[in-house]
């Protein structure tokens, strides 16, 4: 949970202002500063770990990510 709200604070793909409008870190003066500048990759490795438990899950890791970067920057 904690992971995916700082995500949400960071990320520059979405707007996240509403989510934490009533939090105590609206106030807080670096909050615009930071709120959504940045580009964030979110990893949830539960799942992944537990459908490739017996094999190498590094090297599948590593070979997904490099495939999912090439096609992001093909896109641009």
């Amino acid at each position: 949970m904690a992971a995916k709200m700082l995500c949400a604070y960071y990320d520059k793909s979405c707007n996240s202002r509403e989510l934490f409008a009533d939090l105590e870190i609206a106030s807080h003066p670096s909050f615009e500063e930071h709120l959504n500048k940045y580009p964030v990759i979110y990893l949830d490795l539960s799942e992944f770990v537990m459908q490739f438990h017996e094999t190498d899950v590094v090297d599948i890791l590593d070979k997904r990510l490099r495939e999912d970067v090439l096609l992001i920057g093909n896109c641009r």
